[in-house]
């Protein structure tokens, strides 16, 4: 079976896009307080299911990560 690379082709798109990379989700209330940037020790492991979802929810009203992939974590 051949590999598809959704990144590539969502990129290629010509869309206003934004990849969110996230750690391991867990099930915990919202904290909002996040790391947001590229992926570095500064990132903790987990990240609730919750603020992953107010994340993505808010970027369809801001422009601050179109065209890019950056690594949400708790902080």
């Amino acid at each position: 079976m051949a590999t598809v690379d959704v990144s590539e082709m969502v990129k290629e798109s010509g869309l206003d896009w934004t990849l969110a990379r996230a750690p391991r989700l867990i099930n915990k209330l919202a904290t909002d307080n996040l790391y947001i940037g590229p992926l570095n020790s500064k990132m903790r492991p987990t990240l609730s299911r919750e603020d992953y979802a107010n994340f993505m929810i808010d970027q369809v009203d801001m422009d601050t990560y179109i065209g890019q992939t950056p690594v949400i974590s708790d902080k």
